[in-house]
C-alpha cells in the first residue's frame, strides 16, 4: 500500500487498524449478548472516519457526507459504515477558504467546542482538533434518524 506522502513518518497501517478492530469486536460482542433478553440486536452502530485509507479495509461506506449538507457551511468528506438510520440533509452552500484559518465559525468552535487544557496536554494543532469535532448539524441529523 501507498502511503501518505505529506506524512513525516510512514503510516503504520496494522497499527491503525488494531483501534478499529477493537471497536468492531465491541459492537460484535454487542450483537452477540444484547443487554436485554427482548433486543437481538443493537438500535445502530457506526464506525466514522474521514475519506482516506479506511475503506481498503472496510470496503464502501454506507453512507458518505460533507458538513455543509447539514447546515455546517464548510467541507470535510466523512465515510460512516454501520447499520443506522440514513441522516435527512439540510444543505447550505459552503465557504470558499479554508474553513479553520478564514471563517469566524472556527472561532467560535475554538472557544466553545474544545476542552480547556486539550490542546496543551495532547499537542496537537489547534486546526487539527477543531476540525475534528463532530459537526452540530450532522450530529443532530444524525440523533434524530437513529432515536
Amino acid at each position: 500500500m501507498r502511503n501518505d506522502r505529506r506524512a513525516s513518518t510512514p503510516r503504520d497501517f496494522r497499527k491503525g487498524m488494531r483501534t478499529v478492530q477493537s471497536c468492531l469486536e465491541i459492537i460484535r460482542e454487542c450483537l452477540y449478548h444484547p443487554p436485554y433478553k427482548h433486543q437481538n440486536s443493537l438500535k445502530f452502530w457506526a464506525v466514522e472516519n474521514p475519506r482516506g485509507h479506511l475503506g481498503r479495509f472496510l470496503g464502501k461506506p454506507t453512507f458518505v457526507f460533507d458538513p455543509f449538507e447539514f447546515g455546517d457551511p464548510y467541507t470535510k468528506r466523512t465515510c460512516l459504515w454501520g447499520v443506522f438510520g440514513e441522516p435527512r440533509k439540510r444543505p447550505v452552500a459552503p465557504l470558499k477558504g479554508n474553513f479553520v484559518r478564514q471563517t469566524p465559525l472556527f472561532m467560535h468552535l475554538k472557544v466553545h467546542q474544545v476542552p480547556p487544557g486539550y490542546q496543551a496536554r495532547t499537542k496537537i494543532p489547534l486546526d487539527t482538533i477543531v476540525r475534528s469535532v463532530t459537526p452540530e448539524g450532522f450530529a443532530m441529523a444524525f440523533y434524530e434518524a437513529n432515536r
